[in-house]
């Protein structure tokens, strides 16, 4: 069977008491999309591939700090041998993306720096483009 998904949403998320320019809700995140195209079959291949982005969301209320932009893409691969043995591979992070998965703006503090912290960027990086394969069984 050959299935197709996709969802998008998008958020318009203000404080409503703040002043004009300093009303962004942190975190909020304005643009998501996730799409995917998926063949699966109880014998045989199968397969998917699959795209999410996250657009650039605010970091503080003002405009001015804001996460990047995110797409990454993962392809699976597969064979259903019949008896629940399936052979699966999967690509993640296909185009080698090198974007960060979550990121965060707070004060945190290194050694050196000033006792009342640095505000800065906090993240996690994607994974970085990597191949995984396996056997599974499942009645």
């Amino acid at each position: 069977s050959l299935a197709v998904e996709f969802d998008l949403a998008f958020n318009h998320a203000r404080f409503e008491d703040a002043p004009e320019g300093e009303d962004r809700i942190p975190g909020a995140m304005e643009a998501v999309l996730a799409a995917g195209l998926v063949w699966d079959a109880p014998q045989g291949p199968y397969g998917g591939l699959r795209v999410r982005y996250f657009g650039a969301d605010p970091l503080i209320d003002a405009p001015s700090v804001r996460a990047a932009a995110n797409p990454i893409a993962h392809l699976s691969l597969g064979y259903a041998l019949g008896s629940g043995v399936r052979i699966w591979a999967q690509l993640i992070n296909v185009l080698d993306e090198q974007h960060n998965d979550i990121e965060y703006w707070y004060e945190s503090r290194l050694e050196g720096e000033p006792a009342v912290g640095v505000a800065d960027r906090h993240f996690k990086p994607v994974e970085p483009r990597q191949m995984r394969a396996g056997v599974s069984y499942g009645l």
